[in-house]
């Protein structure tokens, strides 16, 4: 009796670890334990997240992602990246739809039940995201809305009387001692009133790429020199100055909170003069390097921002917390 067990017992401490795996992803989170703090949960992200069905001229130069955000959601995705503007209302469009989402000056779309491409208003994507939530309430969804153009102010007053009326009951004000136990089935806002006609972007003051982007970037802004090989360097020197274990960053915290949650984008780097190169062609050189690179369990390393997600970027971070 003593054998087999012994056994069992060697072949359960060789066994590979193989992570989570695609049928998983949806509900991901309900692998880790309620006290977790949000900030200390490594979490894939989608930049430009609505930016997946636009005008064939946005679909080469600004679309990042192949795919909704309900499917992105689904694959392990846990912050969205939201452009918002105002659009004009016409006769027979739905309650609500005056404020859409853009990447720079493209519009972005979405096919609807009867396969008719309409617009991807804000309404619609803060109700996906709650539908998403009612089917896997073990999850949760941090969504970073900002304006894209316009009045900035009015843009995102307009979003958060949205989330008010949609989204309301399921609506948490970011800050950073969310656990994840506290912000199950809920969404949770990096944007929110601080004052009648005020709002407040939760993250600011985070550490980022902020130098390390100087370093590479700043200096190529409006140039065809922004290529995938330099994003890719600005990232590798990113994890390794950031190269710590999540234990190590929590206890960091205590005496350093400014810097954390480290949120960062690995996505398309330029302004929209930009000619060259396009998100496709970035993502195309940078999503495969992340892919090779050996992450390590348990290093911290934040929340990530990328174009073209798949699931097997989104397992990358999701299995350094297991």
């Amino acid at each position: 009796m003593l054998f087999p067990l012994l056994l069992i017992m060697l072949f359960a401490s060789t066994k590979q670890f193989t992570g989570v795996k695609e049928k998983d992803a949806p509900h991901w989170m309900s692998f880790l334990p309620d006290d977790k703090k949000l900030i200390f949960i490594n979490i894939p992200g989608a930049h430009d997240t609505a930016a997946n069905l636009m005008h064939p001229l946005g679909e080469s130069m600004a679309r990042t992602q192949n795919k909704t955000i309900p499917e992105l959601l689904r694959l392990g995705v846990r912050k969205v990246d939201i452009r918002v503007a105002p659009r004009e209302v016409l006769d027979g469009d739905e309650e609500d739809s005056d404020l859409s989402t853009y990447h720079g000056m493209f519009e972005c779309y979405y096919v609807d039940e009867n396969n008719v491409t309409k617009n991807l208003t804000f309404k619609h994507i803060i109700l996906d995201i709650k539908n998403f939530l009612e089917e896997y309430p073990t999850e949760t969804v941090i969504i970073w809305t900002q304006s894209e153009k316009g009045d900035d102010s009015d843009n995102l007053n307009r979003a958060i009387e949205l989330f008010d009326k949609y989204v309301g009951d399921i609506f948490v004000k970011y800050n950073k001692d969310l656990t994840l136990g506290e912000v199950r089935g809920k969404i949770v806002s990096t944007v929110y009133k601080t004052g009648e006609s005020s709002y407040h972007y939760g993250l600011d003051g985070v550490t980022d790429l902020t130098e390390i982007h100087r370093k590479f970037i700043d200096d190529y802004y409006n140039t065809w020199e922004v290529t995938g090989e330099l994003k890719t360097e600005e990232v590798l020197e990113f994890f390794r100055t950031y190269n710590i274990t999540l234990e190590e960053a929590e206890n960091d915290y205590q005496t350093d909170n400014a810097k954390y949650p480290f949120c960062y984008s690995v996505a398309c780097t330029g302004e929209h003069q930009s000619i060259l190169p396009f998100p496709k062609k970035q993502a195309e050189v940078v999503n495969p390097f992340i892919l090779n690179y050996e992450f390590k369990r348990f290093n911290y390393y934040g929340w990530i921002e990328m174009d073209y997600v798949n699931f097997k970027l989104c397992k990358k971070f999701i299995d350094s917390n297991l």
